[in-house]
């Protein structure tokens, strides 16, 4: 009897012992995973709103929190809001809502303690419900100053406490387990488990809160502060935040399998007391205690299996990576986040040793500082170790790779902005000073001519007049002409046109500046050369003019030269290259500085800049008008000596009788009034300037002109008059050019065809095929000059008498002209 009765005593002492032992290792353990999760979930929503409150104070005004917590680096499931409370407590954004209702928060202990204080520390508030969000909420937040240190506002990170316990709620605690989180001033901040209604309850006072009260970790045994009981509580103090988490489970729930054991085994030794007598019955019940004693065992290994394969689980759906192994090297905990994080081919096995090179890494420095960053397998990883009483290491894995992407967009969008500021700087001196130079010629020659009495003088005066003006509007065309180039809606065309008029048209244009320096003007245009081509002359022309203006603007003495020839013989028997060389004896470029040569608003130097001046847009638009032709344009020059720029552009060859478009000299009997009478023109103009000019340029030419402020009064003059011709402002009050014009060619009007000149001051190619779809039979850009007028009048007059010997009656313009003088 003594040794039946003595083995239950010592069996049931030894088991409630190891179940004790059990249950406060598990809890202990699962404590030390809550701090590394509640750590590293604080210090990741710290470092956020570091970086937010950074990107705050760099750009206060342009400052947008809801786009930037967009990204889900910013928000996690912990988290229900980012908001911003601007200095006077008064709520001024929020992610959760971008038209956030203005409340004042003045009153909130975590606006307080930053208004209050001027030091920057992260404040972590009881938990409060949110009038933003009405939810019960943690408040993280950060203090934001402005650019002169004063308190600018306060940056808070909203944490559901229910989501940060609730993390962990698959553990096994039992009815009566609960997971906490305690602030050191003993307020409950979040509870998983048992009645959520304690949230926010303090627990000053009680056995627990004394015996956290000056300890890093430990474990409690008695009574539980929140509901009757005893308990058992294993807590650890966060190392870095005022905060406390305990792990607890019910001390009768935990003995329950214990207290059963004992029930039986007492009442089997009670049978056995009573039964001695029969060695049989005796041996045959020993027998049944026996089994029953296995299978409880065995009962108790799948439970213990059945949790430590849930922590598995809840391990395996962390986004960090978490390594746990003991003094010996031996694993104990791995995820699958860590695997993949330290690039391991496979997941090592529990108990095996880890990995000798990974034990070195994450033993380095280890110190209270015990965080840094690292980079494996192309990773940026951040590592946080804790060293484990047994020697072993408690290890964090961290991917910030997008952080470190994210900060080095933030960089370059940066840089790039402030390329692009020093791009417009530098546009606009570069415009001022070219636009203000003509500018100072046309007002000053306008004063001095007011004063002039003397003829030849006037006549200077006007001469100068007209040179910066036509200056100030080559500048303004260059600017277009870059703008189109630059959105790609430069529109090319394909008629023919005779190389030598070309050539003598762009050296005719610069002849003028020629002579006054001295220079000669030489052309060779070789025989081999075909006589029509056919692509957009203009473009073309334009492209010659800028380079023989180059030429002569930085050639002091000597001679240029314009070489047409072809480059190689014509691969197609329809296709030719033309090439152009234009040759100087100038001053030449450096070999260093032929790179910046056809950069946009750029020329080689301050010194070349006063001297010679210009935009340095003209080699810009000549580079993207030939490459888009489909051509080239390459430059050679010694200092000194002279440059060559040589253009190379493919065009078809045309037949030598070229047909109608195609570019020839207007004789000087078409630039008259047509048959040598003077037309009746009625001109439709709402600027009082601009009537008077064409007025005048009108009946100099030997025609007549009835002029009218708006479309609507030149429909009306039309239907009691009779005219030849109608010049057509495209923008007039009351009734605008284009509807005038389409009222006009309507067809149910005895003058539905006459001829109509477009005439606008916009330059664009939209408003050109605007104008000539409304029914214009010609186009003319503002300034007007007597050459444009006449070139449109002629075109205006010849595509009119086309019309009307194609069809009687018809409204088709078959062949607008658009004169660009």
């Amino acid at each position: 009897m003594v040794l039946v009765w003595g083995g239950v005593y010592a069996y049931l002492d030894m088991d409630r012992k190891w179940t004790v032992d059990a249950a406060i290792a598990k809890t202990t353990n699962i404590a030390r995973v809550f701090d590394e999760y509640v750590s590293n979930t604080i210090k990741s929503i710290d470092k956020n709103l570091i970086f937010l409150r950074h990107a705050r104070e760099s750009e206060p005004t342009d400052f947008d929190l809801p786009a930037w917590t967009t990204n889900s680096y910013f928000l996690r499931d912990t988290t229900v809001q980012m908001a911003l409370i601007g200095a006077d407590g008064v709520l001024v954004s929020t992610n959760v809502d971008r038209r956030a209702t203005h409340m004042d928060l003045s009153d909130r202990e975590h606006f307080r303690v930053h208004a209050e204080r001027a030091g920057d520390e992260l404040f972590v508030s009881k938990p409060v419900l949110g009038r933003a969000t009405g939810k019960w909420t943690i408040q993280l937040t950060r203090r934001v100053s402005n650019p002169d240190g004063s308190f600018g506002g306060v940056l808070v990170a909203s944490l559901d406490p229910y989501n940060l316990s609730n993390f962990f709620d698959r553990i096994d605690l039992g009815k009566n387990g609960a997971i906490t989180l305690i602030g050191d001033d003993g307020v409950i901040r979040a509870r998983g488990g048992l009645d959520r209604e304690t949230l926010g309850r303090s627990i000053v006072g009680t056995p627990l809160h004394r015996a956290m009260q000056g300890s890093v970790e430990g474990l409690y045994r008695g009574e539980g502060p929140v509901g009757a009981g005893e308990r058992m509580i294993a807590f650890r103090h966060l190392k870095d935040f005022p905060l406390f988490v305990s792990v607890a489970e019910d001390e009768a729930e935990v003995l329950a399998p214990h207290l059963e054991k004992r029930r039986w085994l007492v009442w089997s030794a009670l049978g056995v007391s009573i039964a001695v007598a029969a060695l049989m019955v005796i041996g045959i019940g020993h027998e049944v205690r026996l089994i029953r004693a296995t299978r409880g065992r065995l009962a108790d290994g799948r439970r213990i299996a059945r949790k430590s394969q849930e922590l598995e689980a809840t391990l395996a759906r962390v986004g960090q990576g978490i390594v746990m192994y003991d003094g010996d090297g031996r694993l104990r905990v791995i995820n699958r986040r860590a695997v993949v994080l330290l690039d391991l081919a496979t997941a090592p096995q529990v108990g095996e040793p880890f990995p000798d090179h990974l034990v070195r890494l994450f033993a380095l420095d280890i110190r209270e500082d015990d965080t840094r960053d690292d980079q494996i397998a192309g990773r940026d990883v951040e590592i946080s170790t804790t060293e484990m009483p047994d020697g072993g290491m408690l290890v964090t894995l961290t991917d910030i790779s997008i952080h470190r992407r994210n900060a080095a967009v933030l960089a370059e969008a940066r840089d790039r902005a402030e390329a692009a500021t020093r791009a417009r700087t530098a546009f606009l001196a570069t415009m001022s000073h070219e636009l203000r130079t003509p500018l100072n010629g046309v007002v000053g020659t306008i004063g001095l001519l007011e004063q002039e009495d003397d003829a030849e003088e006037r006549a200077l005066y006007l001469r100068t007049m007209r040179r910066s003006a036509e200056h100030l509007l080559q500048i303004i065309d260059d600017i277009l002409d870059i703008t189109k180039l630059e959105a790609d809606r430069v529109g090319f065309e394909r008629r023919p046109f005779e190389v030598a008029a070309l050539v003598r048209t762009a050296t005719d244009l610069v002849a003028p500046r020629a002579q006054e320096k001295g220079l000669t003007i030489e052309v060779d245009l070789d025989a081999a050369v075909p006589a029509v081509l056919s692509g957009d002359a203009g473009r073309l022309r334009q492209v010659l003019v800028n380079l023989l203006g180059n030429a002569v603007k930085f050639t002091e003495a000597g001679t240029v030269a314009v070489r047409v020839d072809l480059e190689s013989e014509c691969l197609f028997s329809d296709v030719a290259a033309l090439r152009i060389r234009v040759e100087d004896t100038g001053i030449g470029i450096a070999e260093e500085d032929l790179g910046h040569l056809f950069v946009k608003f750029s020329q080689l130097d301050g010194s070349i800049t006063r001297r010679f001046g210009g935009t340095g847009l003209g080699l810009a638009i000549s580079r993207e008008l030939v490459e888009k032709m489909g051509g080239r344009i390459d430059v050679a020059s010694r200092l000194g000596e002279g440059s060559t720029f040589t253009v190379v552009v493919p065009l078809e060859i045309a037949a030598a009788d070229a047909p109608e478009g195609a570019v020839v000299s207007v004789p000087a009997a078409e630039a008259s009034p047509v048959g040598g009478i003077g037309l009746d023109v009625l001109l439709a103009e709402d600027n009082p300037t601009n009537t008077l000019v064409a007025t005048r340029l009108l009946e100099k030419m030997g025609h007549r002109v009835v002029a009218v402020a708006d479309g609507r009064a030149a429909v009306e003059a039309l239907a009691v008059g009779r005219f030849d011709l109608v010049l057509m402002d495209m923008m007039m009050p009351v009734m605008d050019g284009l509807t005038a014009t389409r009222l006009i060619r309507s067809g149910d009007r005895a003058t539905a065809e006459i001829p109509i000149v477009a005439l606008t001051a916009n330059a664009l190619a939209e408003d050109r095929d605007a104008a000539l779809a409304a029914g214009a039979d010609a186009f003319v850009t503002k300034p007007v000059t007597v050459e444009k007028l006449l070139s449109a009048l002629v075109a205006a007059m010849r595509t009119s008498a086309h019309a009307d010997a194609g069809a009687v009656g018809s409204t088709a313009h078959p062949h607008p002209v658009e004169a660009s003088g």
